[in-house]
C-alpha cells in the first residue's frame, strides 16, 4: 500500500525523532513526557481503581462528563468567568489530536495554515495535508 501523494513529503514527527535520539544517546526525553522514573504510585493506583470499577470503555466523544466538569471548574477560577463543560470543554488524548481537531473546526477546506511555532508545526502541516 502506498501513502497518498499529498502525504509523501512527511516523515516521522519531531516527537518520534527526539524520542529516537534520546533512546540512542541514553538521554532523558522530557519533550514528550518520558522522564526516566516511574509515575507516582497514587496515579497508578487511581488508574487501577478506575479500571477495576468498570471504567474501561470509550467515553463520549468530548470526554467523561465528570472530568469536563472538573476542568470547567478549574478554568472558571482561572478565567474569572463561567465555563460550560458541555460546550466549551473537550478532552483529547493529546496535544496533536487537540490541534488537529481545532484546525478542522476553524479552517476552511483548501485554505492556508501558517505554523506559528516549531512545537505545533508538525501537527499543523500534517493536519492540513490530510484534510486538503
Amino acid at each position: 500500500m502506498q501513502v497518498a501523494r499529498r502525504l509523501r513529503p512527511f516523515g516521522v514527527t519531531i516527537f518520534s525523532e527526539m524520542t529516537d535520539l534520546a533512546e540512542r544517546h541514553g538521554a532523558i526525553n522530557l519533550g514528550q513526557g518520558f522522564p526516566n522514573w516511574d509515575g507516582p504510585d497514587f496515579i497508578k493506583e487511581a488508574a487501577a481503581r478506575s479500571l477495576e470499577g468498570g471504567h474501561d470503555q470509550y467515553p463520549a466523544s468530548p470526554g467523561i462528563p465528570a472530568l469536563r466538569d472538573a476542568i470547567a471548574a478549574r478554568y472558571r477560577t482561572m478565567l474569572g468567568r463561567a465555563v460550560d463543560p458541555g460546550s466549551e470543554v473537550t478532552v483529547t488524548t493529546g496535544c496533536t489530536e487537540a490541534l488537529a481537531a481545532t484546525f478542522d473546526l476553524v479552517r476552511e477546506l483548501n485554505s492556508r495554515v501558517a505554523a506559528r511555532s516549531l512545537s505545533t508545526a508538525d501537527a499543523e502541516r500534517g493536519a492540513s495535508a490530510i484534510r486538503g
